[in-house]
């Protein structure tokens, strides 16, 4: 296990984010420890509140998936994983807007 400011925690792994909801929140609660998914919750409903289609399934998970991403690589401060979600979003917008 890595060593962290905040005490151990298992080493980034590889989640397949096309699997059901309920799989995604069964390794998503045995991945990340307490404080880690609670700034993903607050990460996800900061990038999504007030935003055009911010309530949208598919925008909500393409924002998660990229916030998921970043925390599997160790970023898990809410800046970092604030940054990663509105990051998807422009991606999302840019997918959904025609040039």
């Amino acid at each position: 296990m890595a060593r962290s400011v905040f005490g151990t925690r298992p080493a980034p792994m590889r989640f397949r984010l096309d699997i059901n909801a309920t799989e995604a929140v069964r390794m998503i609660s045995e991945h990340f420890d307490t404080r880690t998914r609670i700034n993903m919750k607050l990460a996800l409903d900061r990038v999504c509140r007030n935003r055009p289609g911010g309530e949208e399934h598919d925008f909500r998970r393409s924002v998660a998936e990229n916030i998921i991403r970043c925390a599997l690589a160790g970023r898990t401060g809410i800046g970092q994983l604030v940054d990663a979600g509105e990051r998807a979003m422009i991606t999302t917008r840019g997918e959904r807007e025609p040039a």
